[in-house]
């Protein structure tokens, strides 16, 4: 008798699914200089280039009526999901050359999103490192949500653009 071997199916040990929501409406000219007001590229706490991580690239402003309305149209989202939005929210403004630090979001939340302000050609994409399992990337358009499960290793390539890219992030949790 020889050996023999048949494969009788797969087993899927990993998904992560990213969605992704168009937001229409806002002016994304008065939503960026809300974001821009009292941005301060000196005093950013990325420019401490000795220290790691995320909440080192990171910029808390002060809400404007249009972030309001992006965040009540965040909530709405999060409530279709049965999540609510964590009580953080944050920008990000990247130079030409700069970039997002790979990180998770594992311990602070059960979701991250990202919206995209501004978004220059050639501004990088959105990327999630899995590994030896490879890199998958998303192109970020102007007005796009992207919501991701808070694990995923996450960060943002260079901008190679000569303006600024500028998204507005925060986190999401299971309602309890």
């Amino acid at each position: 008798m020889s050996v023999q071997v048949t494969g009788v199916g797969d087993t899927i040990l990993f998904q992560a699914n990213c969605k992704h929501f168009y937001v229409s409406g806002l002016d994304l000219n008065v939503l960026a200089s809300e974001v821009l007001k009292n941005f301060d590229p000196k005093n950013r706490i990325s420019n401490n280039k000795t220290t790691y991580g995320p909440e080192h690239e990171d910029d808390y402003f002060e809400f404007g009526e249009h972030t309001k309305q992006l965040i009540d149209c965040i909530s709405a989202v999060a409530d279709s999901m049965q999540m609510e939005i964590v009580n953080r929210i944050w920008s990000q403004v990247h130079h030409p050359f700069e970039s997002c630090n790979l990180h998770d979001h594992i311990g602070l939340a059960d979701m991250g999103f990202v919206f995209y302000v501004k978004v220059p050609t050639g501004a990088g994409r959105l990327y999630f490192d899995f590994g030896s399992a490879g890199v998958s990337t998303v192109e970020p358009i102007e007005n796009m949500l992207v919501v991701f499960p808070a694990y995923l290793k996450h960060g943002v390539t260079k901008n190679l653009s000569n303006d600024l890219r500028i998204s507005i992030a925060g986190d999401l949790r299971k309602k309890l």
